[in-house]
């Protein structure tokens, strides 16, 4: 390792035999260049861990929901072509069916309807 080590997270086992997480900060001491003492500080880190593991929880969860919100917005947008094109084909063979029907003998009825479509 290279460089001064000022914290460091580890994972320490209890007389249990249970994992327990910790911080460690250390600091030293120097007396004309040379280390006269060393302060080592340990703290459980519990609370910190779950905390980080709930951040990552958390984060795996919106990464989902961003993946699916992106999967259901290329859907959307799938359909509303898929509409768009089949919605306007039937319309066109209609209007022009209309126009067709307008333009030949019709019986009185069907003229009004042909009419009444084309405005």
């Amino acid at each position: 390792m290279l460089g001064p080590l000022t914290e460091g997270a580890f994972d320490l086992v209890d007389a249990a035999g249970e994992w327990l997480p910790v911080l460690a900060n250390a600091i030293g001491g120097l007396d004309d260049g040379r280390h006269v003492q060393i302060l080592l500080a340990i703290r459980r880190a519990t609370q910190r861990w779950q905390h980080e593991q709930g951040l990552l929880d958390a984060r795996g969860k919106t990464e989902a929901t961003v993946l699916s919100e992106r999967a259901t917005s290329e859907l959307r947008e799938q359909f509303i072509a898929f509409l768009g094109h089949d919605l306007r084909d039937p319309i066109v063979s209609i209007a022009s069916g209309i126009h067709m029907l307008a333009k030949g003998t019709l019986i009185q009825r069907g003229s009004r309807v042909a009419q009444s479509r084309c405005r």
